[in-house]
């Protein structure tokens, strides 16, 4: 499932797309002001940035969508959109539009489910919290080569700064690392020392 940014003007539709949202078992936040996302970075990542044409939407496109982060404009398309639905939107559109890849990606025995963030090795399978899945799937993404700790850092987090940044990586890394091991692959991760993370099957 993904964790969607909400910057929509229009109470009515920030309302339904929150709504749909949940309950298809997405989370959504919304913000009203642009530079609220900015401060929300700091806590918060985030997959899919949704806004308007309103300036809140524009705004906050500018100033909060990341090369990661899958952007949707809704009843408008510009330059920077990923995906621009038109108006009136309906349920399928909007579920569609916030898939940030094909519901299944696999390499040999892995394989990675984002719509339950499920990840599936040797006929096993374990469940991934959102930042591990984004974690692993970003090193999925870039296999078998190193990953950088900023990539990892702007791409999870949207942010390359900050005290123990490093330790962060870390840590959930290890806690991957642990899940990769109920489904058969205990050494799928490797730590590169200056270089970053590889995702080697």
């Amino acid at each position: 499932m993904s964790t969607v940014l909400l910057a929509i003007c229009d109470p009515i539709l920030r309302l339904a797309c929150g709504e749909e949202l949940h309950v298809s078992g997405h989370t959504a936040l919304t913000i009203d002001r642009p530079l609220a996302a900015i401060s929300l970075a700091q806590l918060i990542a985030w997959d899919v940035l949704v806004v308007d044409s309103s300036p809140l939407g524009r705004e906050t496109m500018l100033t909060a969508g990341r090369s990661s982060v899958r952007v949707v404009g809704v009843g408008f398309d510009c330059e920077g959109l990923d995906v621009a639905l038109d108006l009136p939107l309906t349920s399928e559109a909007l579920l569609q539009s916030v898939c940030v890849q094909s519901p299944h990606a696999a390499s040999g025995s892995l394989t990675l489910e984002s719509q339950r963030r499920l990840v599936r090795a040797d006929g096993r399978e374990v469940t991934l919290t959102p930042i591990e899945f984004r974690l692993l799937n970003v090193l999925f993404a870039e296999r078998p080569l190193d990953v950088p700790l900023d990539r990892l850092l702007d791409a999870v987090w949207g942010t390359t700064e900050g005290l123990g940044t490093a330790e962060l990586v870390r840590t959930h890394i290890r806690n991957l690392r642990q899940k990769l091991q109920q489904v058969g692959l205990p050494d799928a991760i490797r730590t590169h020392r200056g270089h970053g993370y590889a995702l080697e099957v």
